[in-house]
């Protein structure tokens, strides 16, 4: 393993590859989607551990780092309160997790009340969300070897199904507000149905034509997804670079009145509104990469038409009812 062979490794469009170093046995190289990672697997049960990100740590630092575990035991001095272990795993995530990701753990966890961790119980998490949260948190202090059961290992997360669509009138509300670039992404939401991660990590060389091709990195099957776009959703194709979003959207809902609603909903009303302005399904579906099943079995093998002349067709025409309606 060199510099200029982990330099000319391609990011891979879907999945993930390890490369094992010949130097250093143990020591190897994880190339996923967005980032070339180090990591060792060391001890008797075959640990996992991600020494960091490159080119943020380079190669001679990562093989020493691995070198240092390998042939030491790991550490012992194992944490004692609940939140040194919080502390702990955030910075790991830092390290192997999107930002994105970093932030939903952090937001749950970092409430955490400083007690020791004998004193854990799962009446800690009271959500889907803090039982994600707290599992992950003890998953992880079991493969360090910093914590020796998971409390809440048997919980289910169990998320309730949204059936949020807004109104006509609060859509109108959205639109009229105006605090860039989180009113541009709000307006973009409504204009594709897109998923908010996909319209934060917009790029413009994603464009070609009438067309935007967002690659099978942001993409939550794991496959290129293309669709047309119109006159009014193209002022608003751009480049963002934008992390506050909780303060955002608690700033749009108190200046627009508009409540109770995630910005996932945006994502559903555009489906509804396809819906009665008599968009078929299948198309709809195709707007939204989002496949219920509608074409399945035989034919979902077969049929390998990506319905662009009638995606195009029902952008227009949903186009002209969002013009309409501002």
């Amino acid at each position: 393993m060199t510099d200029l062979a982990i330099r000319k490794l391609p990011l891979l469009t879907a999945g993930q590859k390890r490369y094992w170093d010949e130097q250093t046995p143990g020591f190897g190289l994880t190339v996923g989607t967005r980032a070339k990672t180090f990591i060792v697997m060391y001890g008797t049960e075959r640990r996992l551990k991600s020494i960091g990100r490159y080119p943020e740590i380079g190669l001679s630092d990562a093989r020493k780092e691995a070198k240092r575990l390998l042939a030491h035991k790991p550490a012992q001095n194992r944490s004692e309160r609940l939140t040194e272990l919080v502390t702990a795993f955030l910075e790991d995530c830092e390290e192997r997790l999107r930002p994105s990701s970093v932030a939903r753990y952090a937001d749950v966890l970092k409430r955490a009340p400083d007690i020791s961790l004998e004193k854990v119980t799962k009446s800690l998490a009271a959500t889907p969300h803090e039982v994600k949260a707290y599992k992950a948190l003890f998953n992880w202090a079991m493969k360090e070897d910093l914590y020796d059961r998971n409390p809440f290992q048997h919980m289910r997360t169990v998320y309730g199904i949204r059936d949020r669509v807004l109104s006509d009138e609060e859509l109108k509300k959205l639109w009229a507000y105006e605090h860039k670039p989180f009113s541009d992404i709000v307006k973009l939401l409504i204009l594709t149905g897109q998923r908010k991660g996909q319209i934060a990590r917009f790029d413009t060389e994603w464009i070609k034509g009438d067309t935007i091709h967002f690659p099978a990195s942001v993409m939550k099957q794991g496959k290129v997804h293309t669709i047309p776009y119109g006159e009014v959703t193209e002022p608003y194709l751009q480049e963002f670079s934008f992390n506050s979003w909780s303060k955002a959207k608690e700033r749009l809902d108190k200046q627009t009145g508009v409540t109770d609603w995630v910005l996932h909903d945006l994502r559903r009303t555009f489906a509804t509104v396809h819906a009665r302005l008599g968009t078929p399904i299948h198309i709809v579906e195709a707007l939204l990469a989002h496949y219920s099943g509608q074409i399945s079995g035989v034919t979902a093998i077969y049929v390998r038409h990506d319905f662009l002349k009638e995606q195009r067709a029902a952008v227009q025409e949903y186009e002209s009812f969002i013009r309409s309606l501002m």
